[in-house]
């Protein structure tokens, strides 16, 4: 077997460091941190910038875009492939649908994104649109890289942050994911 010159060595190693950059590029942050890796370093990383852990309840606490919230971890073999920011405190019909329309207008504003989403209206019946016409509210966005790197369809797909209405107890919740993508099980079990 031929040994590699110190010119072939070089090409493979700044290969390699383009592919693990480009790797960790195309991963969807939370607050700076790759949503990826095991949930204990995921953990450590936010307990560092201040959020609280209950390890009785198995979620982290905190402020989070000016309001009071869990952090939910999901892991799937052995690697973060979700964070779900869930609102603390329900809000009232009307109060949700302020905050819903008010979290597309800072996505649309946020260079970060891209993505298109429709505002309710205000005269909406919530209630009634997801009790009996099984309305879901949602909106979808993706993360641009952070040097503005031009990233194809399936990057950015890898790269999706969403953000749906659900009914609570004592009115409605606002639940923000950040979805690495390719690390969600997606039927290879099956």
């Amino acid at each position: 077997m031929k040994s590699l010159n110190c010119k072939t060595m070089r090409t493979i190693a700044f290969a390699l460091l383009m592919f693990l950059t480009l790797s960790l590029n195309a991963q969807v942050k939370f607050l700076g941190i790759p949503v990826d890796g095991p949930r204990s370093e995921m953990i450590h990383s936010l307990t560092q910038k201040g959020y609280i852990f209950n390890n009785y309840k198995d979620y982290l606490m905190g402020e989070f875009n000016g309001d009071d919230v869990f952090i939910h971890i999901e892991e799937y073999k052995g690697k973060v492939g979700r964070i779900i920011v869930e609102d603390a405190t329900p809000s009232n019909e009307i109060d949700i649908i302020i905050k819903y329309n008010n979290l597309i207008e800072q996505f649309e504003k946020n260079g970060k994104y891209i993505g298109e989403n429709v505002k309710i209206d205000n005269r909406t019946n919530i209630s009634y649109e997801m009790a009996h016409n099984h309305n879901r509210f949602e909106a979808v966005y993706y993360q641009k890289s952070v040097d503005d790197k031009v990233l194809d369809e399936s990057e950015l797909y890898n790269r999706k942050v969403w953000f749906m209405m659900q009914r609570a107890n004592q009115g409605y919740k606002i639940l923000i994911y950040y979805d690495n993508v390719s690390n969600i099980p997606n039927g290879e079990d099956l």
